[in-house]
């Protein structure tokens, strides 16, 4: 993959803005509604997943490919 044609990836910039403590909350009362041993497994691991694909991103080639070509990451509030 190559960056846009005649673009200035350096003059760009931009934020990821999820409810995380919104998610979490809702997410951790599902388990506690369900009540499985394999429902009550899941709690508190919203955010780590959402970490995990946050890293996946800037860490394929695809984001390498951007970044040489003057690229930033995206910054997560």
């Amino acid at each position: 993959m190559t960056a846009p044609v005649g673009r200035d990836l350096t003059q760009l910039a931009s934020v990821a803005s999820l409810f995380v403590s919104r998610l979490d909350t809702e997410i951790d009362h599902r388990p506690r509604r369900i009540g499985s041993v394999e429902a009550k497994a899941v709690r508190g691991r919203a955010h780590p997943a959402g970490v995990q694909a946050y890293e996946a991103v800037f860490t394929s080639d695809r984001w390498h490919t951007l970044a040489r070509a003057g690229a930033r990451r995206q910054r997560p509030l």
